[in-house]
């Protein structure tokens, strides 16, 4: 105001310095006059809103009759979490947010703990220069850019993951691995790097240690990985409830990275633990009906099956085929198992291990067809060597297989009754028991030796054609406790299941 007053009272005419002046004084007048006056009687402050949201509240908090200037045209968005996240993943794709925040407080994915491979926190992740995950090793320092998925079917490897990153060595000799994490699966999976991709000529310079150089690493993905089909389920009336939960947690144990169920008819708390795990991706269930005019009425259906057992036998491949087709792509292995019936390998900890023994022992001879499947032989635990010996001491009365620890003395007869894991790229059609055809030629099942493994079924008495030799079978039981060995996690994951289904009260 001082420097527009003085251009103005510059000039040479009286009248002219008298208007200048004049208008000045009337200006400073206009400035200082809400300053001299007395201040208004204060109202009572209302709550500030949080800082975030002013520029919200200023509008809100704007009186209707009162005509006010536009706000600019600024982004008042508030994002939520999820939306941070997602924004967060975009800006840095290879940093798993979203994935990391659903398992974070999952202590089943190791989270927090100090075994071997522990779900790491994403805060513990150390980057450099925004997009570099920084691991430091014991022979050179490893930044690591982005991990990508190659199922290219030209790969001499097969399906893997490869890494691409720097390390400050030529020739890296360091033995790494790659610890590869899946939704439903609760420990991960380490596989060695299979190479060190040198993305560079040695001609071109800088071919020393101590200077970053360009690699492409490739971890190969796993090929255990096991899937369970389980043929139309008829239990209308049977609440066999708590018998599945056991058997579920049983199946995951050895391996089984999901189960497919198929569902005639079921008992209703049946169908509550059926969605629990479904919550929880642990299974899938498909509806299905019997085609033509064989009954679907609830009750006569059940009636039908127990008569026509050869119509359902046929049937009965319709649900294990699909599984086959739906999921060959998805699953090296799949095993087709009732729910009263577990392969359980004796010298190694889950199917996995099984696998990697037999696989070199099954090898076929010349000229003799690829091996399409690995069969377990059959051993009955059956319901009554149980009543005659009473109950075990120290393990839940409703913990059906672990209870029964009596069985046949022997096998029943070599092919008879077996299950197998069966390999999705080898077979064609698949019976209940056997594939009944195979791609490349005749299919051919090896028999995995007893000591290894076995099926163990679980049944109230022999099935209805070896009720001639079953007194046989029954005869001198044996004390086997062979699934003891995962006795403390299946307790501990079928309690906690249990719970969860409020089919056991909470813990006080």
């Amino acid at each position: 105001m001082r420097g527009w007053c003085a251009r103005w009272s510059g000039g040479g005419r009286a009248r002219l310095r008298w208007l200048a002046a004049l208008l000045c004084w009337a200006a400073l007048a206009a400035v200082a006059l809400p300053r001299l006056q007395a201040p208004p009687t204060p109202r009572p402050a209302a709550p500030a809103p949080p800082a975030r949201l002013l520029l919200q509240s200023e509008a809100a908090a704007s009186t209707p009759a009162v005509v006010t200037q536009p706000l600019p045209a600024t982004d008042t968005r508030v994002l939520t979490e999820d939306e941070l996240r997602a924004d967060a993943e975009r800006r840095l794709p290879s940093l798993p947010l979203a994935y990391w925040h659903r398992h974070k407080d999952d202590k089943n994915k190791f989270y927090k703990k100090k075994d071997c491979a522990p779900f790491p926190s994403i805060y513990d992740l150390e980057f450099h220069n925004t997009y570099w995950q920084t691991l430091r090793a014991s022979n050179g320092v490893f930044h690591l850019y982005g991990a990508y998925m190659d199922a290219r079917n030209t790969s001499r490897i097969g399906p893997a993951v490869r890494v691409l990153a720097v390390h400050d060595r030529i020739k890296p000799t360091l033995a790494t691995h790659c610890q590869l994490w899946f939704e439903e699966r609760e420990a991960p999976v380490v596989v060695r790097n299979l190479e060190y991709k040198y993305v560079w000529n040695s001609k071109w310079g800088n071919y020393r240690d101590h200077v970053l150089q360009p690699y492409l690493l490739a971890c190969v993905l796993p090929a255990e990985e096991f899937a369970v089909c389980v043929k139309g389920l008829d239990f209308l009336h049977e609440d066999l409830s708590v018998r599945l939960v056991e058997w579920i947690e049983m199946v995951r144990i050895l391996g089984a990275d999901k189960i497919f169920f198929y569902e005639l008819q079921v008992h209703p708390n049946i169908t509550k633990v059926l969605d629990y795990y479904k919550g929880v991706g642990a299974v899938e269930v498909t509806p299905i009906t019997l085609p033509g005019g064989q009954p679907n009425l609830p009750g006569l259906q059940h009636m039908y099956l127990k008569k026509k057992t050869t119509h359902k036998r046929q049937m009965e491949l319709i649900p294990y085929n699909d599984c086959l087709y739906r999921h060959m792509y998805e699953y090296r292995w799949l095993a087709l198992l009732d729910i009263d019936e577990v392969i359980v390998p004796l010298e190694d900890e889950d199917w996995s291990g099984l696998m990697r023994r037999i696989l070199p022992l099954s090898v076929p001879a010349a000229g003799k067809p690829a091996r399409s499947s690995y069969h377990a032989s059959n051993l009955y635990f059956l319901d009554s060597l149980r009543h005659e010996h009473g109950w075990e001491e120290g393990v839940p009365r409703y913990m059906h297989m672990l209870q029964h620890v009596y069985r046949t003395r022997n096998f029943t007869k070599p092919g008879q009754y077996v299950k197998a894991f069966h390999e999705t790229d080898r077979v064609l059609a698949l019976h209940n028991h056997f594939p009944l055809a195979c791609l490349g030629g005749a299919c051919s099942s090896y028999a995995m030796e007893t000591r290894h493994a076995r099926l163990q079924h679980y049944r109230a008495d022999c099935v209805t054609a070896l009720s001639k030799s079953c007194a046989e079978l029954r005869a001198q039981p044996v004390r086997d406790t062979a699934l003891w060995r995962w006795r403390g996690p299946l307790q501990e994951r079928a309690e906690r299941a249990l719970r969860d289904l409020t089919f056991l009260p909470p813990h006080r």
